[in-house]
């Protein structure tokens, strides 16, 4: 798991419960520089996520929900957030506005998937120079969170838990923190969060045609997408919601692997490939890998598959990959720790010389 704190600090965590430090101390020169380690997780960090007043959340499998203050990493030892089984994912929304009774504030939102259970927080905002350390309770909802920090939010507390009928697969949150959707064996919800008086999480559409395995909101939040265990990939495009007088509509979908010839398909360790899904800060275009040996681009305006990206020729597997912030660029990640960069205008790799 890798996080980035602003433009200077990126966090790393790896199997080993460890988290790494990195900072770029030459901006100029994009110099960056391993400032310091800790181990505070005993097995695997799954799950990491930032918040605008930097404060990173960590989760794994060792039973613990961990936060720190990015700018006292090295200083101070992350704060035990809570006790839980498993993290698999935690999701962090940006600073969300709410005007209740005249008066404006902001929220930050939380999603901590569980095993069989979706946790949503609202996390009390900072004055942006100090981050949020948050000691969670265990409690039903509305029980409220500890706070320390300066310039929080007293009314931070767990606004929501949802339960799914079946261990849950995958789950996510809107940025624009309007949606929240999960999906299990039974099929796939979405909810809708309201910011009014009160913040409040309700149901608003589900489907049984969709058992997701990865799923996420396009950035700009009109859209969920999901990845099932067919590799096929679908949209819910949120613009057609209740609130509008429309109806929640899944589109059919598109298989997210080439079917090639038998004989000309290598070999590979089928049960160390995931699916991998990444959508383009713009909105305008997703790319997935479900085989591990080629990546899809698709057109989300268009709705068609505009590229088929093939690394079979490579001795690995794609194991992660991300957009630029401009969308033009597609940086991929191997399982042998070799790195591509993919010019989408220009359709090649680009020969970019990194260490």
């Amino acid at each position: 798991a890798v996080v980035a704190q602003g433009a200077s600090r990126v966090f790393s965590g790896d199997s080993n419960g460890q988290i790494s430090y990195f900072e770029n101390t030459d901006p100029d020169r994009s110099q960056w520089s391993f400032r310091g380690k800790k181990r505070p997780h005993s097995h695997d960090i799954t799950t990491m996520a930032s918040t605008a007043g930097g404060a990173i959340v960590s989760g794994g499998n060792d039973t613990r929900l961990l936060s720190c203050d990015s700018a006292s990493f090295l200083n101070k030892h992350p704060e035990r957030m809570q006790t839980y089984a498993e993290v698999p994912s935690i999701h962090i929304t940006g600073r969300v506005k709410c005007e209740a009774a005249g008066v404006a504030s902001c929220h930050v939102l939380m999603l901590c998937q569980q095993r069989n259970v979706v946790e949503v927080w609202r996390v009390g905002c900072t004055d942006g120079s100090k981050g949020t350390l948050t000691k969670i309770m265990k409690g039903k909802e509305g029980q409220p969170i500890q706070i320390q920090g300066d310039g929080v939010d007293a009314n931070t507390k767990l606004v929501a838990v949802l339960h799914g009928k079946t261990n849950i697969g995958c789950s996510a949150i809107a940025g624009n923190g309007q949606w929240v959707a999960y999906s299990d064996m039974s099929g796939t919800c979405l909810f809708r969060v309201t910011l009014e008086d009160k913040l409040c999480v309700k149901r608003v559409f589900a489907t049984k045609k969709v058992v997701a395995k990865s799923m996420q909101f396009t950035p700009d939040g009109t859209r969920l997408v999901a990845v099932t265990s067919k590799n096929i990939v679908h949209m819910i495009d949120a613009r057609g919601s209740d609130e509008n007088g429309g109806e929640w509509e899944v589109d059919g979908g598109f298989l997210a692997q080439v079917k090639h010839d038998k004989c000309s398909l290598r070999p590979s360790p089928v049960s160390i490939v995931e699916t991998t899904l990444a959508i383009c800060p713009k909105s305008k275009c997703l790319a997935v890998s479900c085989s591990g040996d080629e990546i899809i681009l698709y057109d989300m305006v268009a709705n068609k598959i505009s590229e088929n990206i093939s690394f079979r020729n490579r001795d690995t597997l794609v194991s992660t990959f991300a957009f630029n912030a401009s969308g033009s660029m597609l940086f991929v990640g191997f399982d042998d720790s070799s790195t591509a960069f993919y010019d989408i205008e220009k359709r090649s790799i680009c020969n970019v010389e990194h260490s």
